[in-house]
């Protein structure tokens, strides 16, 4: 009796999966046509939108995770990884003038709700770098205690000042960072839909 009801199940369970075969068309009736996504490089998909004119308003970059022989697991790449990209695809004379942000992440990196970005703004595209944060939410992490800010006008020592390295450019200090996301951004072009 459990052979035949094993067969029997064997049975329905194939000719389900032969009767649910799914082609192009049925995947494009069900879900939609599928994103345009460019390889742009071995590890970086882009994926475009676009103006009405039919220019590209804003390409998101991030983290290519399958090709044809490999599966990649990192969600993450080198910022200096997608910066290459970004030097192919707008290089520097294509953005225009850098801008001055008043943000803190024209200083580092800024965060919040579990991410960190930096924004790098020029006249005709902005770029911003994204990167998801761990928040630890263990109260067993959180130090408790009474904390003293000193007053450092009655402070006798004069602090020691280190020249600072000046950067070969705007993204030498991020270039080891962890990057999820970049975006580009034409400045003077909407994207439909927006």
């Amino acid at each position: 009796m459990k052979i035949r009801l094993m067969v029997a199940t064997s049975i329905v369970a194939l000719s389900f999966g032969l009767s649910s075969a799914q082609s192009a068309a049925d995947l494009n009736a069900k879900y939609g046509i599928p994103e345009k996504a460019y390889a742009v490089s071995d590890r970086v998909w882009m994926s475009p939108d676009y103006a009405a004119d039919g220019q590209v308003c804003r390409m998101r970059l991030y983290a290519r995770h399958i090709a044809a022989d490999t599966d990649f697991v990192s969600q993450q790449l080198s910022f200096g990884e997608f910066y290459e990209v970004v030097e192919e695809l707008v290089p520097r004379a294509s953005r225009g003038a850098p801008k001055e942000l008043a943000s803190a992440s024209r200083r580092g990196w800024a965060t919040g709700g579990g991410s960190m970005w930096s924004i790098f703004a020029y006249e005709w595209v902005t770029l911003t770098f994204v990167n998801g944060s761990k928040v630890d939410l263990d109260a067993s992490s959180i130090q408790r205690g009474e904390y003293t800010l000193g007053n450092f006008a009655e402070s006798s020592a004069e602090p020691e000042a280190k020249p600072a390295a000046e950067p070969k450019n705007e993204f030498e200090p991020y270039k080891d960072s962890p990057v999820e996301v970049v975006t580009i951004a034409w400045n003077d072009r909407k994207c439909v839909g927006e």
